[in-house]
């Protein structure tokens, strides 16, 4: 009797976490954490290390740190040395994306951060956007950052202008966004217990090199009965673009394609 009594209780508990958690998301008012005659003037956030990036062309490693981000010269492994902890953020670094020149940080409550790391020596900070929940993970193509932000799903921000961030699409996921990954217009999500979630944003499609798809399959012998794509939606394999496709032979077997 215990056992049932307790299952009930934490249904009950799931539940109530659920609906207060989704009437958080819409009460939830980002001001950049400014209070009433109150502003934010600095701090010295370092602290666990979360993420990691790199540039390869210059051997530098952006290291999260709590609520900054180290810059590390690694051109000896042996013997890193530090140039520069100028990037201090307003939540924790849970994410990090270099792309020529650029440092985009996924850190917490702070959502998007975008910097300037030309000179390593004095990163600037170029503009931000307050996510609706938690940014855990950014990937960057095109013109457009991906965001994973926790239970506010995959966020899409379109950085064309660096200084003033919009967002463009977003899709609430089932789960707790954790991370994301980005090839062409599908976007892959780390959903925590919702698994991997697959998207794909319609917007626009980020700029990618357009070589003539080629299918990656090991049973070519096998005969098309009926292909697939990841909505379920019926295809014509004559008209396929890069993407994910379900193919299902004669044989009733189910075989994922993947067109790059």
């Amino acid at each position: 009797m215990k056992k049932y009594i307790f299952f009930i209780l934490v249904i009950l508990f799931s539940f109530s976490f659920g609906v207060e958690r989704k009437e958080f998301l819409k009460a939830k008012s980002f001001s950049g954490f400014d209070s009433l005659n109150t502003r934010f003037i600095g701090n010295w956030p370092f602290g666990p290390a979360y993420a990691v990036s790199y540039d390869p062309s210059r051997s530098l490693c952006f290291l999260g740190s709590g609520g900054g981000v180290y810059i590390l010269d690694v051109s000896n492994p042996s013997n890193p040395i530090k140039v520069s902890e100028g990037i201090h953020t307003r939540g924790i670094v849970y994410g990090l994306f270099y792309s020529n020149n650029k440092l985009y940080i996924a850190c917490g409550q702070g959502g998007l951060e975008i910097w300037d790391v030309t000179n390593p020596n004095n990163p600037t900070k170029l503009g931000y956007y307050f996510t609706p929940d938690e940014a855990w993970g950014v990937y960057v193509l095109g013109s457009y950052a991906y965001v994973a932000d926790g239970w506010a799903g995959l966020r899409i921000i379109d950085i064309t202008n660096p200084r003033n961030p919009i967002e463009v699409g977003y899709y609430n996921t089932p789960g707790w966004a954790r991370d994301v990954y980005v090839s062409g217009s599908y976007c892959y999500v780390a959903d925590d217990e919702a698994g991997l979630q697959i998207y794909q944003f319609y917007g626009g499609t980020p700029n990618v090199n357009e070589e003539k798809p080629k299918i990656i399959t090991k049973e070519k012998s096998l005969k098309t009965k009926k292909l697939y794509d990841i909505t379920g939606k019926l295809v014509n394999e004559k008209k396929l673009k890069k993407g994910i496709y379900f193919k299902v032979t004669e044989k009733g077997k189910e075989k994922i394609l993947i067109l790059k």
